[in-house]
């Protein structure tokens, strides 16, 4: 998943965090980098508004980017487009052969505007291949860590094929990082009021379902812990992000419980809005998606 990464750029310093952050683990996988700047045209454009608005500016300002990523021993190259910028992200993309796009939810000009109706979630909605976002302003309130390797993966599973098909992305992320891997599944409550033997019978019932998640990470050297929380699928990936101290939260645009609706349904809306961490995000494809979408309304609850 490193091999090939497309960073969408414009200038700011927050579409540069998505990079800043993912510098140390291209260093250790070999990766090569894209830099790609956009210059969007639109009939309400104001010519002083973008900071690349023109080619030059942007190889001007983007080739020493690309230098000192060289100097680091990471390969580099400016890639420059001019159109819809989340077409041309994933028209660049597609024909240069990226295997991850990371880019910021919030920018100076394409990527200004917030997760709904921007330049991301087009991304995020029509991407083949993974896509990590990160909320800069978000994670400067965080603290420390907001740089290097991550420590720790909240990956919340719901046994279905289409959930688990980020596995072997996240995988790769932990290897290169030596992250501990936390495998969490959100039990919805049901309202009412469970016994607590209920309870306790449906926790084992969803950390059993995370086994064979947890066994294969493990074959792979990957150090895993599991959990099960009950309540609100977004509520509770939120709270385990802040109690495990996760520095990556990776999950699925479609799954078969709680994270069963589309990215822009519920719980992963609530998720990247809220998120002090980055987010990885995988759309299923071809089968894994049809299998999810007749599951979620089968899933039972407690």
């Amino acid at each position: 998943m490193l091999e090939r990464v497309l960073v969408p750029l414009d200038g700011s310093a927050p579409s540069s965090a998505a990079l800043a952050r993912l510098r140390p683990l291209l260093r250790e996988a070999g990766g090569e980098v894209a830099l790609l700047h956009v210059t969007e045209l639109s009939p309400d454009a104001r010519p002083e508004a973008p900071l690349f608005g023109r080619a030059d500016v942007a190889r001007a300002v983007l080739g020493p980017l690309r230098d000192s990523l060289a100097e680091a021993g990471i390969r580099a190259s400016v890639h420059l487009r001019t159109g819809d910028a989340a077409s041309e992200i994933l028209r660049d993309a597609a024909e240069w052969g990226a295997t991850l796009v990371a880019m910021s939810t919030h920018g100076r000009t394409g990527l200004a505007r917030v997760v709904r109706g921007s330049v991301a979630e087009a991304v995020l909605r029509r991407s083949p291949v993974p896509v990590l976002t990160l909320n800069p302003a978000l994670a400067a309130a965080s603290g420390p860590g907001a740089e290097g390797p991550f420590r720790r993966i909240l990956l919340p599973l719901d046994a279905s094929p289409a959930s688990s098909s980020i596995v072997p992305q996240v995988a790769v992320l932990a290897a290169a990082s030596g992250a501990e891997v936390v495998l969490l599944h959100v039990l919805e409550d049901p309202g009412g009021s469970p016994s607590g033997e209920e309870v306790d019978r449906a926790v084992g019932r969803a950390i059993a379902r995370l086994r064979d998640d947890r066994e294969g990470l493990e074959r792979d050297g990957i150090r895993t812990r599991l959990r099960a929380l009950l309540g609100r699928p977004e509520e509770a990936i939120l709270e385990a992000v802040r109690d495990d101290e996760a520095d990556l939260l990776a999950m699925t645009t479609h799954g078969r419980t709680g994270l069963s609706r589309a990215v822009y349904g519920s719980v992963a809306e609530s998720v990247l809005r809220r998120a002090t961490v980055p987010v990885l995000l995988r759309r299923p494809f071809g089968s894994e998606a049809a299998r999810a979408a007749p599951a979620a309304a089968a899933a039972p609850g407690l």
